[in-house]
């Protein structure tokens, strides 16, 4: 049967990676990637996103674990974008999920079976590569700077990363999804019969949890325009709207 990720490859570069078992990225080159896709028509499963490989400026390369390789005029960050929308999700969500669980910044992408990880960061950081750690098993390191991690289906891929940095940031992508599936099981406990499991609720405030998600999405919004305010402020409003409340709030005045 038909490698599904050597698809869209050259036939010698595709033979070598059958022959090896090896993806890796860090000398893969655009023109080894016959599949060309032009902007705006791309569509894919973005669920099984295995890697987005910055090439700038020449065209990203990405994998997916149903189709195989691509590459487009797009820029990572406009691929990863497209993931996100397939999703119900947004960027500021992810952004979010950092600031709730007190995690580190570049913040994971995390939708339904997916989890997208900064990776291969450039010195001066705007473009990166992107990695989907939904698929990857084991992490082993090739050199200080340079990864080799075991797929699900048994073969590997190589990359520029450290081996702490990148489990750091699958342990935190894994946290973010627990999380995620908290939120989800509070919410149904809600609409379900009275004997769904009672591990489900696990101690999780979904009220609290949703205070704090639009305190970060207000906070943000008050700073594009031009009126912060601290989260403190934000949360009394916020808390006060929720409980039906109509009075306004006047917080430079000192009764505040």
């Amino acid at each position: 049967m038909a490698n599904r990720l050597t698809r869209g490859l050259n036939q010698s570069t595709r033979l070598e990676i059958e022959r090896t078992g090896v993806i890796d990225f860090t000398h893969l080159k655009p023109e080894d990637v016959v599949r060309h896709v032009p902007r705006g028509k791309i569509e894919v499963d973005w669920q099984s996103l295995l890697f987005i490989k910055n090439s700038r400026p020449a065209d990203t390369i990405f994998l997916t674990a149903r189709e195989g390789f691509f590459r487009t005029p797009m820029t990572p960050k406009e691929l990863v974008s497209l993931a996100i929308d397939s999703t119900d999700k947004t960027w500021h969500d992810h952004h979010t999920n950092v600031q709730l669980l007190q995690l580190s910044e570049p913040a994971p992408v995390v939708s339904g079976n997916l989890q997208l990880l900064v990776t291969e960061q450039p010195m001066r950081k705007h473009q990166t590569s992107w990695v989907g750690v939904q698929s990857i098993e084991r992490v082993n390191e090739v050199s200080p700077k340079k990864v080799r991690v075991q797929l699900e289906n048994g073969m590997e891929m190589i990359f520029r990363d450290t081996v702490t940095r990148l489990r750091k940031k699958m342990t935190e992508a894994n946290r973010i999804k627990h999380h995620l599936i908290k939120e989800h099981q509070s919410s149904l406990q809600h609409f379900a019969p009275d004997k769904y499991p009672e591990s489900a609720a696990d101690g999780f405030d979904i009220r609290e949890d949703r205070v704090k998600r639009s305190v970060a999405l207000l906070s943000d919004c008050m700073v594009a325009l031009n009126q912060p305010q601290s989260p403190q402020n934000l949360r009394t409003v916020i808390v006060s709207v929720l409980r039906g409340n109509r009075g306004t709030f006047h917080f430079e005045d000192e009764q505040y």
